[in-house]
């Protein structure tokens, strides 16, 4: 259980977001907008030459895909956006909160590493094989028990020199 300095607990919403950060370094930040009941994922490109909008419509049959073989109909779907300044693409990952899964979040996250693999800056090393399944166990758990905690409170979480940072907003 995490605490802040002085003592006092600290929210489910953001425990959410450390794990999410810790168990996947690929991330640079996640930011929650309560009113649009989002979350932005953030990543960081150098040097990229690979097509956003090929990657979105990779990404989108994946999912179709997912939810079809969970029987699911894909309601909430996701949006991309980017931005460049150089050779740095910002590639910006958007989705409902209300339904986010941790199978989900490992499609997106996968498909991210290896579409853009020689290109996605990431700050920190990979956990373990052991800590990963232990976070992403942790993870879903949390998103179906706290996930709607993070659509009411403005969170914008990041990775600083190895260490996680959490803001409320």
């Amino acid at each position: 259980m995490l605490r802040y300095k002085s003592g006092q607990q600290v929210s489910d919403g953001i425990n959410l977001l450390i794990s999410m950060l810790v168990r996947y370094p690929e991330i640079s930040s996640i930011c929650c907008e309560p009113d649009t009941k989002e979350i932005k994922f953030t990543f960081l490109l150098n040097d990229n030459e690979k097509s956003i909008s090929e990657f979105s419509e990779l990404i989108s049959k994946s999912l179709a895909t997912l939810f079809g073989l969970n029987k699911e109909e894909m309601i909430n779907p996701f949006n991309i956006k980017y931005s460049t300044c150089g050779k740095l693409t910002v590639l910006y990952i958007y989705r409902k909160l209300d339904n986010l899964t941790s199978q989900e979040l490992n499609l997106i996250i996968s498909l991210t590493q290896e579409y853009f693999k020689d290109s996605l800056i990431v700050e920190v090393e990979e956990l373990a094989k052991e800590d990963q399944l232990f976070q992403e166990d942790l993870i879903g758990a949390m998103l179906d028990n706290f996930g709607q905690e993070l659509a009411t409170q403005k969170f914008f979480a990041f990775r600083e020199e190895g260490r996680v940072m959490v803001f409320n907003k």
